[in-house]
């Protein structure tokens, strides 16, 4: 029992913790989802689609997909960057997510990043930054923690299958 304790306080602490493995998902069938996947064609249309419809709701233990995302409408930033990464990749956009440890919290924040024009494009919760351009993960880090008034300890970029690519720390 009290190895359980343990186990769940620690859960707690870390929080965002568990990753939602896309590359081993297969996509419902399910016509409307996969409708409205295809009308999202951009980064800015599917950020527009979150915004109006998508509500945040912490969840420290769960990733979930992004069909149950849409089914739900609620989720965190974990669920939002696996939904981002989703979409893009269902149109032909390399995505990646990050996992960004700061230094105020335990709980990692997660984004969701594109590659276009040979630039590194972040999303943020369900907000897409098309001015946020950069050339590497790390300056992306850096812009996400700039705008939003962070400082970050570490990061973890993740593939589509959600192998990790680049670790960066301070």
């Amino acid at each position: 029992m009290k190895k359980l304790i343990l186990i769940l306080v620690f859960l707690i602490l870390v929080g965002c913790t568990s990753v939602f493995n896309l590359g081993s998902w297969n996509t419902p069938n399910d016509y409307e989802f996969n409708a409205t996947i295809e009308m999202l064609s951009t980064p800015c249309d599917c950020s527009s689609y979150m915004m109006s419809r998508f509500e945040y709701e912490y969840h420290p233990h769960d990733a979930i997909s992004p069909y149950e995302l849409w089914q739900e409408k609620r989720g965190d930033c974990n669920d939002f960057s696996t939904f981002f990464s989703y979409v893009g990749h269902e149109h032909n956009y390399e995505t990646w997510q990050i996992r960004i440890m700061k230094t105020d919290s335990d709980i990692a924040h997660w984004i969701a990043v594109f590659k276009l024009s040979g630039r590194y494009y972040f999303t943020s919760n369900r907000a897409f930054y098309p001015w946020g351009a950069r050339d590497t993960f790390r300056d992306v880090v850096d812009t996400w923690c700039l705008l939003y008034k962070k400082d970050w300890i570490s990061y973890k970029v993740y593939d589509y299958d959600m192998k990790v690519i680049e670790k960066g720390g301070k």
